[in-house]
């Protein structure tokens, strides 16, 4: 068939498709190079604004699968993941609760700047379940977790304390 696009190095690609069925090809960039990949793919959706989610107490309750926006600019830093580089980062807050253990997938792709996501078990102080600062040579972030059954605190942070602007946040698998 026609080739709709094609992308490398990073760590996401987007495509407006028609109905049908496609293939996609996941391929190394150079001979010999190996490793594991996750391919995720999902439809497009208008993310749900929110607002109010400025510290881990008022975190945003997420019940399913779905995408948020908002503006980190005016927020203000409560805390930074182990994998942050630099301190004093914004963030936005979000929780869900599991009921069994559960593959959960989130990003911040479509984010305009550099975030870092990182969750916490129980509370908002709690152990760390996961960090990451830019998926693949993406500036957004990335996790891909089996998490236990319980209550999550997930912050959408600034990678540094002048990473500002509007963030989105992916999750699937709740």
């Amino acid at each position: 068939g026609t080739e709709v696009m094609c992308q490398d190095y990073t760590a996401g690609a987007e495509a407006t498709l028609t109905a049908g069925t496609y293939i996609v090809f996941v391929d190394d960039v150079l001979a010999g190079i190996s490793g594991p990949y996750t391919l995720v793919v999902r439809e497009a959706v208008t993310p749900t604004a929110v607002t109010g989610n400025d510290a881990c107490s008022a975190a945003h309750a997420i019940t399913a699968d779905g995408s948020w926006s908002g503006a980190n600019s005016s927020l203000t830093n409560q805390g930074d993941g182990s994998c942050a580089t630099a301190t004093g980062g914004l963030e936005a807050w979000f929780t869900f609760t599991l009921t069994a253990s559960t593959d959960v997938h989130v990003d911040t792709f479509g984010s305009d700047y550099d975030t870092v996501l990182f969750i916490r078990e129980g509370s908002c102080t709690g152990t760390e379940a996961g960090c990451n600062l830019n998926a693949g040579f993406r500036t957004e972030s990335a996790l891909d977790l089996t998490l236990a059954a319980g209550t999550y605190y997930l912050a959408v942070d600034g990678a540094v304390s002048t990473a500002t602007g509007n963030y989105q946040l992916n999750v699937m698998g709740l």
